[in-house]
Order: structure tokens, then sequence, then C-alpha cells
């Protein structure tokens, strides 16, 4: 294991972390509840239980992992169309479980993402869905970054003025 696996009691429940830095910013965590009749056959088993749920999430981990570094060097590519109408053509190249990233292409160069938080959770949005595939609101933010991209682009004269005149 990488990471730290811990123990505590909670009213009479022995419960586990388990806690894996992926970089300097972020962490993979599992919590879990040890079952009573785990509880009863012993240490041993109480911490082959807890061994046995990281490796599961752990496995899990992996897999997103290597779905999300399969978008990141091919590619999904979207379209669609700003207010006005205008036809917006780009890529997702990167998604996460907290983040999409996108660049327009067509009809004009840009960057763009939308971050997953806490709230999205609440609301029951995420980037992924069923299997690891990117879901209806992942898409639904990889347009809103499209077109968030697309209008930075519109207003980028502006905002290379202002920078100019803050010198």
């Amino acid at each position: 294991m990488k990471g730290k696996l811990r123990f505590e009691e909670n009213s009479g429940r022995i419960e586990f972390s388990y806690t894996e830095p992926i970089d300097d910013r972020s962490h993979h965590q599992i919590d879990g509840k040890i079952p009573p009749s785990i509880v009863q056959l012993g240490k041993t088993a109480i911490r082959a239980y807890a061994e046995k749920k990281v490796e599961q999430a752990q496995k899990g981990w992996q897999r997103a992992e290597k779905i999300e570094k399969d978008i990141r060097t091919n590619y999904i590519p979207i379209r669609t169309d700003y207010d006005d109408g205008t036809s917006l053509e780009g890529r997702i190249v990167e998604a996460t479980s907290r983040l999409i990233r996108v660049e327009l292409d067509s009809p004009v160069v840009g960057k763009g993402s939308i971050n997953f938080g806490f709230a999205s959770a609440m609301a029951g949005h995420y980037v992924f869905g069923k299997g690891h595939k990117i879901s209806e609101h992942g898409y639904e933010a990889a347009y809103r970054a499209l077109r968030s991209a697309y209008k930075d682009s519109l207003h980028k004269p502006t905002k290379d003025l202002v920078r100019q005149l803050n010198k």
C-alpha cells in the first residue's frame, strides 16, 4: 500500500480510512465501516477486510486514471453553437473527476475549462458516469467551456488593451 490505512472507533463501531497521495495537491481516499461479523473474527480479519476494500478502490482508481490518460492523448471531438448561431468546433483535451478542459479549434482558437466542485457533487453532477464514461453533465460542461473559450476570444483585443494600459 502506498498510503496510510487508519482505524477509528465511532459510537462502538470500527471504521477505516485510507488516503493515497496522487500529487502535491490531491489524493485518493476511501472510508468504510467494518461489519460486526468481521469484527467478531478479530484483528487479522478486520485488517484483511479493510485491505481488500482498499485494493478494490485502487483498481477503480487505476482504471479511471487509464481512461483519463487516454482522453488526454486521444482527444474527444465536440461541436456546439454559440448564442448567435456560430458553429463551434473543438476537443475535450482533459477530463478528470473534477475538471473538463477543452480547446476551441474553429472558428477561432481558444481554451476553456469547467471545474466540478462540491456544489456540483451535491447537485448530482459528475464528469463521469457508469463505466467511467463522460456523463451528460460532463458533455454539457464541455459545451459551456467551448462557448466560454469563444466568448473570451471575442474580447481578447479589449483584454489585451486593458493589460497594456495597466502596465
